[in-house]
C-alpha cells in the first residue's frame, strides 16, 4: 500500500490518496522459493554417499553438502574459499586436471571423469564424478556444480577380476605350451626311439646268420651295446614327466672327440645306407674335442645322416666333411 497527498495549486494539501497493490502472487513465489530451497538444502545434506559441491568460476568451493565433509573429511567452514585443487592429487595438480576439468565441463556442458583424490588426511580414494555448469534465470553460467562417490572398493574389484582373468589366461597359456612342448617331444621321441633300434636288429640279424667274422662281430656287439644304451636314456628321459613338460633335458658336459660321434652315428645308420647302395664318405680334419653332451651330440649326427639316407636316391653318397674355426676372442660358448 502507498500513501500520497493531493495539492492544489498552492502546494497544498487538500487529500489523501491510497494505492493498494496486490502482491499475493509475489508472496507466494518467494514462500515457493523458499520452499524449494529449503527441500533441495534437505536433499543434498540427505545424500551422504555423495559429495555434492559447487565452485565460483574462480574454482573455488561455495558449497559444501554432508557427503562431501564425509568423503572428504572438510567441514563447509573449513573448505568453502578454498579452491578446487585440493581435492585433487599432486601429480593431478601438477599436470593442471584441475583447470582442464573445468574448461571441459564449460565447454562441452558436463565432463564425467574418474580418477584418485586426496582427502584432508592426505589418504586418496578413487571418485567417479559428474561436472556442469550452474545456470541463472538468464542463463547465465554462474559457476560449476560437482557430484562424486567414492568407487574405491568397486575399483578394487574391478582390478581383481581383470588380475585373475589375466592369471588364468597365463596358466590356460602355460598349459598349451606344455601340451605343445609335450607333443613335440612325443613326435622327436617316436623318431629318435626308432633310430638306435634299427642298427640294433640290422646286427643282430647278421650275428644270427653266422657269417660275420671276429672283427665283424665285434663291431656289431659294440654298435648293439652303443644303441642299447642310447635307448635307456631316451627312456629315462620319457619317464622325467616333470623336466618334459618343463622343455628342459639334463646335459652331461665334457669335452667330446667329434670324430668319434661321427663314426658312431655312422655305424648305426650303415646298415641302412648298405641295404639302399648307398656310398658314406667321410672327410674328418683334426679337430681339438668340444664341449658338449656326446649322447645329445650323436643324437643330431644321426638325424642329420637319417634324414640324408633317407632323401638320398638309391645308389646315391652321402658326404660328411668335418671342419674346426678359430679366434682370437671369447670364442663360441653356449
Amino acid at each position: 500500500m502507498t500513501i500520497a497527498a493531493v495539492c492544489d495549486r498552492h502546494n497544498q494539501a487538500i487529500a489523501l490518496r491510497w494505492m493498494i497493490r496486490d502482491i499475493s502472487d509475489r508472496k507466494r513465489s518467494e514462500a515457493a522459493l523458499r520452499d524449494r530451497e529449503t527441500r533441495l538444502r534437505l536433499i543434498l545434506e540427505s545424500a551422504k554417499d555423495y559429495a555434492i559441491i559447487t565452485l565460483d568460476l574462480n574454482g573455488r568451493f561455495t558449497s559444501w553438502n554432508a557427503g562431501a565433509q564425509r568423503l572428504l573429511g572438510y567441514t563447509e567452514a573449513e573448505i568453502i574459499g578454498q579452491h578446487g585443487r585440493v581435492i585433487f592429487t599432486p601429480e593431478d595438480r601438477a599436470a593442471g586436471k584441475d583447470q582442464e576439468e573445468m574448461r571441459t565441463a564449460l565447454a562441452r556442458g558436463r565432463t564425467e571423469n574418474e580418477r584418485w583424490h586426496v582427502r584432508k588426511d592426505q589418504s586418496r580414494f578413487w571418485g567417479s564424478g559428474l561436472v556442469m555448469p550452474l545456470h541463472d534465470e538468464a542463463h547465465s553460467v554462474q559457476g560449476l556444480l560437482k557430484i562424486m562417490q567414492d568407487k574405491t572398493v568397486e575399483r578394487e574389484a574391478q582390478q581383481e577380476r581383470e588380475a585373475l582373468l589375466e592369471r588364468e589366461k597365463a596358466a590356460r597359456e602355460q598349459a598349451e605350451a606344455a601340451n605343445r612342448i609335450k607333443d613335440e617331444f612325443l613326435a622327436v621321441l617316436s623318431h629318435e626311439l626308432r633310430t638306435p633300434l634299427n642298427p640294433i636288429l640290422g646286427w643282430s640279424q647278421l650275428l644270427r646268420g653266422g657269417k660275420l667274422d671276429a672283427a665283424k662281430t665285434s663291431q656289431a656287439l659294440e654298435a648293439i651295446e652303443r644303441n642299447a644304451r642310447l635307448q635307456t636314456q631316451l627312456i629315462e628321459d620319457l619317464l622325467d614327466v616333470s623336466r618334459i613338460l618343463r622343455g628342459k633335458l639334463s646335459f652331461n658336459m665334457e669335452a667330446v672327440p667329434f670324430a668319434s660321434i661321427i663314426n658312431a652315428a655312422i655305424d648305426t645308420v650303415r646298415l641302412a645306407a648298405e641295404a639302399k647302395s648307398i656310398q658314406i664318405c667321410l672327410d674328418l680334419a683334426a679337430i681339438d674335442p668340444v664341449l658338449g653332451d656326446a649322447a645329445r651330440l650323436q643324437q643330431v649326427v644321426w638325424n642329420l645322416l637319417s634324414n640324408a639316407i633317407k632323401f638320398t636316391p638309391s645308389g646315391g653318397r652321402v658326404e660328411v666333411r668335418l671342419g674346426g674355426v678359430r679366434d682370437s676372442g671369447a670364442g663360441i660358448r653356449g
